[in-house]
């Protein structure tokens, strides 16, 4: 295919003909770039929602969260049901990897791998949603198996889909000047996708008063898994895979290709690192509903203006980040990100001081009296609201915390 040099039957070798693989066109670019939306909104659903689901503290199981599975040390005395679904399904997950992808690299179809994106796509949004449909509208271990069942069945059709659609990234790029483009384009999809995500609350708060929460919790995330499904759609639709990527099927099989890849020391250096580093990012991403209802005692609905304020700074940092990376190098910018990834959990783990519990109620008494917003039990204090018209400032207020000492609110 392609670049291969021909030879005559009188043996006289003739030029190289010209290749017919094409640069993929910006257009297609951002329609490969699409699928990256629809897989990152199911994953942030995940991600950010499951374990707020199926473990509810007291603030959303007295707003009608129901408590589906057993709570607690239930599973061999050390972990809960979800920690111990989720941790299985992740050790379940590094086996079925390199599995799928040995599976993609022999593929020998005319299409290439974008079979494997068409066909995942359906599985990945039906078992998304699923997940949330416990059986049981109550506390039962058929819904912790029925959970277990689901998301086995959630990371094997995301790595159908995922696995493919990466080793695309190098395929479609024939020179780093384009896999940097794709790889462009898919970071503010992602971003995007993610985003989306975050904004969950504030969708099923919307349908809460027509059809309670439960309901309106698993309508939301339906919404968002038909519009990521439609999206996975894209690249297998929209780009002929043959046109663009000249590639072969490998015949190593998985076994090979695991040896010849852990065989690398300095790849497992950056294999532990990896996982330590989304180790911390899925524990801040799933406990960040808890910080903002259980100790700020703020409405869950604050938890989207968190995810969304977060994703953006990020996004601002996609320059200064590319331009540091080529004056400094990767290596020391990720040394450097780590030592701040390490103080930003050592802050973390300060929730129960008295002093970090002060700040947040202190300012959500002076936003709530400034905006009129509603006020959580944390502020329940006396205030005063903005007038229309010109009133004397109250003498200074005081807002007590959960120590002893009181904030003063000016």
């Amino acid at each position: 295919m392609g670049n291969a040099t021909t030879a005559s039957v009188t043996g006289v070798q003739v030029a190289p003909a010209k290749s017919a693989i094409r640069d993929l066109p910006i257009a297609k670019v951002w329609a490969f770039a699409v699928g990256q939306f629809g897989w990152a909104l199911l994953s942030g659903i995940i991600s950010n929602w499951l374990v707020y689901f199926y473990q509810p503290d007291q603030e959303t199981i007295s707003q009608g969260q129901t408590v589906f599975v057993p709570q607690g040390l239930v599973v061999l005395g050390i972990v809960t049901v979800v920690g111990g679904i989720t941790a299985f399904a992740r050790f379940f997950d590094a086996f079925v990897d390199p599995a799928v992808a040995s599976l993609s690299d022999r593929c020998d179809a005319k299409s290439g791998r974008m079979p494997f994106l068409k066909f995942a796509a359906l599985p990945l949004a039906v078992v998304t949603v699923l997940v949330f449909w416990s059986p049981i509208n109550g506390t039962s271990w058929v819904n912790a198996a029925f959970l277990f069942v689901t998301v086995i069945g959630y990371y094997i059709a995301l790595t159908f889909y995922c696995t493919p659609y990466n080793a695309l990234i190098a395929e479609l790029g024939h020179d780093s000047k384009q896999q940097l483009t794709i790889s462009t384009a898919i970071s503010f999809t992602w971003v995007a996708g993610t985003a989306i995500a975050y904004v969950a609350p504030v969708i099923w708060g919307a349908f809460v008063p027509m059809m309670g929460r439960i309901t309106a919790i698993r309508v939301t995330f339906t919404i968002m898994a038909a519009v990521a499904f439609v999206c996975m759609l894209v690249p297998p639709l929209a780009i002929r895979e043959k046109d663009y990527v000249n590639s072969h099927p490998t015949s190593e099989s998985t076994i090979e290709s695991l040896k010849q890849t852990f065989g690398d020391g300095e790849f497992r250096k950056f294999v532990c690192s990896d996982v330590v580093y989304w180790v911390a990012i899925t524990t801040f991403q799933t406990g960040l509903p808890f910080f903002v209802t259980s100790l700020l005692k703020l409405p869950e609905t604050t938890t989207t203006i968190y995810f969304v304020l977060m994703t953006g700074v990020s996004v601002l940092f996609y320059l200064p980040v590319n331009i540091l990376a080529n004056k400094v190098g990767k290596k020391r910018l990720l040394l450097v990100a780590f030592v701040i990834f390490t103080c930003a959990f050592a802050f973390a783990v300060r929730p129960c001081s008295a002093s970090f519990r002060r700040w947040p109620r202190v300012w959500c008494s002076r936003w709530s009296a400034r905006f009129r917003w509603p006020r959580s039990a944390s502020c329940r204090r006396p205030s005063w609201r903005i007038s229309p018209t010109p009133v004397p400032r109250p003498p200074a207020r005081t807002v007590r915390a959960c120590s002893t000492r009181p904030a003063p609110l000016r």
